[in-house]
């Protein structure tokens, strides 16, 4: 069972290496490892990934 803390770091990684998206418009929270992003995209393009993640 990974803890909320490798959670939101494994996500954080992920969102870092992914070009289509800009990691730093996005905040990556997590309790009892339901993970949340919160911010501001430039479109439907910029979410998908982030959804898939």
């Amino acid at each position: 069972m990974r803890r909320d803390t490798d959670l939101v770091d494994n996500v954080c990684n992920e969102l870092f290496w992914d070009l289509e998206v800009d990691n730093n418009a996005i905040a990556v929270s997590a309790e009892a490892r339901t993970v949340t992003l919160r911010g501001i995209v430039g479109g439907l393009r910029e979410m998908r990934p982030g959804e898939e993640s």
